[in-house]
């Protein structure tokens, strides 16, 4: 019977590393939360835009709304942010795309083309769940540069909120 306890050991050897893969698995598949902020994007004050630009980010928001309502409703919630109008669209496209579709299987949500807007957007696996994001053109930036609003239109709760 030399055979008994090593085939044991290995028997729950096995077992304890088959629990730490599905812990570590079960914990690496958290629910997904509003990613934070890409660099240079920041939370918008509420007197942070002149009204002509309030309105028309109110328009671009409705836009990108308008397409989502049909799969995720009209509850989205509505994440003001700001961004400086020489921002580059592809570095916070990524900062997102890495946050989400890093690895959890979120996958691009197609969206229209707006001339007064870059947007883009990431839908879960499962498709319940949507993360937007709509830039106002930076024509609507106060002459000499400065913010232009970036709204995340999104069902997902923010990270303190779990």
């Amino acid at each position: 019977m030399p055979h008994g306890p090593t085939t044991r050991r290995q028997a729950l050897s096995l077992l304890a590393v088959t629990a730490f893969s599905l812990t570590t698995a079960a914990c690496s598949e958290a629910p997904a939360v509003v990613p934070p902020d890409a660099p240079g994007v920041s939370a918008a004050k509420d007197d942070a835009f002149t009204d002509a630009v309030r309105v028309a980010d109110k328009q671009a928001q409705k836009e990108v709304l308008d397409q989502l309502a049909s799969r995720f409703g009209r509850d989205l919630r509505i994440l003001p942010r700001r961004v400086d109008s020489d921002a580059e669209p592809l570095p916070i496209k990524e900062h997102y795309e890495k946050a989400l579709a890093g690895g959890r299987g979120w996958k691009e949500f197609p969206l229209a083309d707006y001339g007064s807007t870059w947007s883009f957007a990431f839908i879960s696996p499962d498709s319940r769940q949507i993360f937007a994001v709509v830039v106002l053109n930076p024509r609507f930036a106060p002459e000499g540069g400065g913010d232009v609003p970036l709204t995340i239109l999104t069902n997902l709760p923010d990270s303190g909120s779990r």
